[in-house]
């Protein structure tokens, strides 16, 4: 869906976001890429690129009110969900997601909140500062996270909340915010669902392990997807259920969904949420898997075409 209206915007520029570019070249669809990097893999691709910060939506607001684009979109990374959603509402862009929602998306203090307060599984979670932090009971591990950075950037595993407090200036310097997300270290496997929502409801595209490095400090950092998911294995229902729930509670009208759960001792919890194609090349396999097109739903989308609907034949 090419169009002669204005530029898409898309927001990053790294290896997850290059087959944007990709199909928005083909379909000859104008393009400006948003990167604060001199060279990110994608500028070789987009017809402009303006170094700006995906993080910073006012700056990206003002740089795009220049360009009269026709929409704005990003994929497989978390905080410029937000940074889309907040153009959008500014410029009067098409959006899947309106900025309450993408906020809650995106900022885990909400999204912890949220799940807590609709009764959805997820580990028990604090907000807390460095004084706060140390002074917690000495239980058991903890996880220490930012709640506005992405790429496990800032996230750690500690023995004790007092260990995690020596590694707390650390955690912090990757947040824009003054507290941290602690949460109680779950024991378990990790599984990725990925979703495609239309009025409200969510068809579940894919369900694959998610394969980390072990390490004694790092947690949670990415080494491959799997599929077939071994973990989902007799937790299927409950995982269609919770992925359910969670449009709900999150009142996520239409788009991508991606869920990361934990399975352990105590079942499903849910870890964390994201409104956006993964960025394991999702993009690339789902297609393959089930014949939607996810990425050529969300480009259409944010350029003002109808909702895509999920063929029939996907799982």
């Amino acid at each position: 869906m090419a169009t002669d209206t204005g530029p898409l915007i898309i927001l990053g520029g790294s290896n997850c976001q290059v087959n944007a570019f990709r199909m928005a070249k083909q379909r000859g669809q104008h393009t400006v890429l948003f990167d604060y990097l001199q060279s990110p893999p994608a500028a070789a691709l987009a017809d402009v690129h303006l170094q700006v910060s995906t993080f910073d939506a006012e700056a990206c607001t003002t740089a795009a009110g220049a360009l009269a684009p026709a929409g704005v979109m990003t994929l497989g990374t978390d905080q410029p969900v937000y940074t889309a959603a907040r153009m959008a509402k500014a410029l009067g862009l098409p959006t899947l997601l309106d900025e309450e929602t993408a906020f809650a998306a995106t900022n885990k203090a909400r999204m912890k909140k949220i799940l807590t307060e609709s009764g959805i599984p997820t580990v028990p979670w604090r907000l807390v500062d460095e004084r706060a932090l140390a002074a917690l009971p000495a239980k058991g591990p903890v996880v220490i996270k930012p709640l506005d950075s992405q790429g496990q950037k800032g996230v750690f595993l500690a023995q004790s909340p007092q260990v995690a407090a020596g590694w707390y200036a650390q955690s912090i310097a990757f947040s824009r915010l003054d507290k941290l997300l602690c949460e109680e270290y779950y024991p378990s496997e990790e599984i990725t669902v990925s979703a495609w929502v239309q009025n409200g409801v969510p068809t579940v595209l894919s369900v694959t392990d998610r394969v980390t490095f072990t390490h004694a400090r790092h947690i949670g950092v990415c080494a491959a997807h799997r599929f077939p998911s071994r973990a989902a294995a007799g937790h299927e229902e409950t995982l269609a259920a919770l992925t359910r729930q969670i449009c709900s509670a999150f009142a996520i009208p239409a788009g991508p969904l991606y869920i990361q759960y934990l399975v352990g001792a105590k079942g499903v919890v849910v870890n964390e949420i994201a409104c956006r194609i993964g960025g394991a090349f999702e993009d690339v396999f789902i297609p393959f898997l089930t014949g939607f097109d996810i990425l050529a739903a969300v480009m259409d989308a944010a350029l003002g075409a109808p909702a895509a609907v999920v063929p029939a034949f996907a799982p």
